[in-house]
């Protein structure tokens, strides 16, 4: 895990930045995550409102459904069904899903983004908040 402004934080990196709320509070971004508890204790201390995010390891990926768009797809798939854990973001959803076959990419579809399977980057996960307001919850 590691520590990310939680969009009520106020500015981040001295101005108004694209995805608040999403970028790291540590140097070295995802490329530190760690499972360390007494680094994570260090960083709540540091950064106690902070959003979380953590890396997907290889072969774990969320499919990142945002907007009205999103939903659209989400039902057009028919992934209701699917048995898997599930967050609801600030505007729309996480699925997450292991697989062999999938790869990292943003529009796959309208308001579809796949994230993850150990390829960089990160997603963020709950109880962070949303740069809209509302807190990322598990649906399990």
């Amino acid at each position: 895990y590691k520590p990310i402004p939680n969009s009520k934080n106020g500015p981040i990196l001295g101005g108004k930045v694209k995805n608040a709320g999403k970028h790291p509070l540590i140097r070295g971004g995802f490329k530190k995550a760690t499972t360390d508890l007494r680094q994570v204790e260090d960083w709540w201390d540091e950064f106690p409102k902070a959003n979380i995010g953590s890396p997907l390891i290889e072969g774990l990926f969320v499919l990142d459904f945002d907007g009205k768009k999103g939903r659209k797809t989400y039902e057009e798939l028919g992934l209701d069904a699917l048995d898997t854990l599930r967050v609801k973001t600030g505007n729309g959803m996480h699925l997450y899903v292991h697989s062999t076959d999938l790869k990292t990419q943003n529009n796959v579809k309208p308001g579809l983004d796949i994230r993850g399977g150990g390829e960089g980057g990160y997603i963020i996960l709950p109880p962070s908040r949303h740069v809209l307001g509302q807190f990322y919850k598990w649906e399990i």
